[in-house]
C-alpha cells in the first residue's frame, strides 16, 4: 500500500511524457499484480497511462494481458499485435528485453485459443525471420506443426 501511494505522488508530480511518468504508471500497475478485486482499476490505469504512451510496448502487453485474464481474447490479441508490429520502449527506463518478440509470441497464443492457427503459424514465422534465436517460438511453431500434422515442417524446424 506504501509504495501504491509513492507512486500515485509521483503520477502527479512527474513531467506530462516524462520517463518518471512512464516509470510510475509501471510501479503502481505492478503494485495491482495477482489482485483480482481490483483487475478493473488496473485496466483503467493502463488506459490512461495508454493516452499517455499509446506506443509504449510494455504498457500495450500489460494490457494484452489484463484482457486476457479477463477472457476478452479479442481486444488481448489487437494490443499484442500493436506491441509486435508497433510498439517502442522508452531507451531511459527499464523495460522486458525483446518486448515487441514476446508480443509476437502472446499474440500467436492468443491467435491459437480464437481458433486462428493460421495467423498464429505466419506470426511465429515472422518472429523466427527477424529473430531466429527466440526458441519458445521455434518451440510454438513445431507444436502447431505437430497439431495439424505437418511431421515434415516439424523436423524442419528442428534442423534450423
Amino acid at each position: 500500500d506504501l509504495a501504491a501511494q509513492y507512486y500515485r505522488d509521483a503520477l502527479e508530480r512527474s513531467p506530462a511524457d516524462s520517463t518518471e511518468l512512464l516509470e510510475a504508471y509501471y510501479g503502481l500497475l505492478a503494485t495491482f499484480d495477482g489482485r483480482s478485486e481490483v483487475s478493473q482499476e488496473q485496466i483503467d490505469l493502463c488506459l490512461q497511462a495508454l493516452e499517455q504512451y499509446p506506443l509504449d510496448a510494455q504498457l500495450l502487453c500489460a494490457m494484452a494481458g489484463y484482457l486476457q485474464q479477463q477472457g476478452r481474447l479479442d481486444l488481448a490479441s489487437r494490443a499484442y499485435a500493436l506491441a509486435w508490429h508497433n510498439g517502442q520502449t522508452d531507451p531511459q527506463t527499464w523495460h522486458v528485453r525483446d518486448i515487441n518478440v514476446a508480443a509476437a509470441s502472446c499474440l500467436a497464443l492468443v491467435q491459437q485459443l480464437l481458433g486462428q492457427d493460421d495467423a498464429a503459424r505466419q506470426t511465429l514465422e515472422e518472429v523466427l525471420a527477424v529473430a531466429p534465436h527466440v526458441s519458445a517460438a521455434r518451440r510454438q511453431l513445431i507444436d502447431l506443426h505437430i497439431k495439424h500434422g505437418r511431421t515434415s515442417e516439424a523436423l524442419a524446424e528442428l534442423a534450423d
